[in-house]
């Protein structure tokens, strides 16, 4: 007769769907520390585990999760439009494969852990397990209904950070682009003029 005081939890890893993930670009993906405490609790906490309830000490996060930059830690946590922290600016990519949380009785036993965070691919959003619409994304990232036949959808809205100011003209170099009138006649003085008047020639 088995004893009715040991319970057994979440022996095996749950099988990691990946129906989300339609085809790694290349090898677009990086390693990232993710901070499970902005993974638990919540209105999306039954959306981002595989399975969790009061009587769970081991968890799955689902991969696929859309996940976005924490500002004051540079660590990473779930894409949140509602959030404070830096994660409600942009989805930095896509947990690449399932994490495994575990608890204590004090909470997580521990609340910071390495995973890959994938930033180029081809997707269906519709297999995520949070919807992203209207987040900006960042990477290479398109999205195609394998179920439709859709067309694919370039869902990287974030331009690429800095920028570039063309150097100012000199003696030996014409730098940034400049504008030029027309000559007022066709003769070398009249070029050299207009040149001159660009502030091509001293």
């Amino acid at each position: 007769m088995a004893n009715a005081m040991v319970r057994t939890v979440n022996l095996t890893a749950p099988q990691d769907k990946q129906k989300w993930l339609l085809n790694r670009i290349t090898d677009g993906v990086k390693k990232v520390t993710l901070d499970l405490s902005t993974f638990v609790g919540g209105a999306n906490e039954s959306k981002y585990f595989a399975s969790i309830d009061d009587e769970n000490t081991v968890a799955y996060l689902y991969s696929g999760i859309p996940l976005a930059r924490i500002n004051n830690s540079n660590n990473f946590g779930p894409y949140d439009q509602a959030a404070h922290d830096g994660r409600q600016n942009k989805v930095a990519g896509f947990l690449e494969s399932q994490v495994k949380v575990e608890f204590t009785r004090k909470g997580l036993k521990e609340r910071y852990v390495d995973s890959g965070l994938r930033y180029m691919a081809v997707i269906d959003k519709g297999e995520l397990p949070v919807a992203i619409t209207g987040a900006k994304v960042d990477g290479l990232i398109m999205s195609y209904d394998a179920g439709s036949g859709s067309d694919v959808e370039l869902l990287s809205t974030v331009t690429a950070s800095g920028s570039y100011t063309l150097p100012a003209a000199s003696t030996n170099a014409l730098g940034g682009v400049k504008k030029v009138s027309a000559p007022s006649e066709d003769t070398v003085a009249a070029l050299k003029a207009s040149l001159k008047s660009a502030g091509i020639f001293a």
